[in-house]
């Protein structure tokens, strides 16, 4: 499963490089949720396993 989801990546950056029709952004995407230990969990067992930071929001 990971290995199909790096493969995905590379081909959604070969494809942006090549034909410039769309904007491709590899940002960070924030987050706020309630229970961090419950998403914590669930991001873990994701088989892609996705990379993430916790973290506080100060306002």
């Amino acid at each position: 499963m990971s290995e199909m989801a790096q493969f995905s990546k590379r081909e959604y950056f070969r494809l942006a490089e090549e034909s410039n029709d769309f904007e491709l952004r590899e940002e960070p995407v924030y987050e706020v949720v309630d229970d961090v230990e419950k998403e914590v969990d669930s991001l873990r067992r994701d088989p892609l396993r996705p990379r993430f930071e916790v973290g506080e929001l100060c306002i």
